[in-house]
């Protein structure tokens, strides 16, 4: 019984983490601010329709999915922010690097929650299958 007991505390933390990891990582209106970033920074590249274009990869769908899901949300707004955009990366504010980010993951079915997205953020980027 107390080997029981053990295994199932030792089974807490771990659905804990996996109920963070489902739970929403930005609220609506950073989203909508980061469209706007995104139209502005970013579609020259990857199109207005995040479908990709030439070098630059697609932001929605499958390859998405293949590439971010499963990986911290942090790791993500690290990533664009260290190399976007690709002429002048570092050179968009924080703000509008967490913005662009929670557009992307709107637009790839990630549902907006109540908390905004933050820099230090350890939420999982759950991509919802087709």
């Amino acid at each position: 019984m107390l080997a029981a007991l053990l295994a199932a505390s030792a089974a807490l933390p771990a659905r804990a983490s996996a109920q963070a990891a489902a739970s929403p990582l930005y609220v609506a209106a950073q989203a909508e601010e980061g469209k706007k970033v995104f139209d502005a920074s970013c579609a020259v590249c990857h199109g207005a329709d995040l479908a990709g274009r030439d070098e630059a990869p697609q932001l929605t769908g499958g390859y998405f999915a293949n590439s971010w899901g499963g990986h911290k949300v942090s790791e993500l707004i690290e990533f664009v922010q260290g190399n976007m955009p690709f002429t002048a990366p570092g050179t968009l504010s924080e703000e509008s690097y967490l913005h662009v980010v929670a557009y992307i993951l709107s637009r790839n079915g990630v549902p907006a929650g109540d908390a905004p997205l933050a820099k230090g953020d350890t939420g999982v980027i759950a991509v919802p299958k087709d």
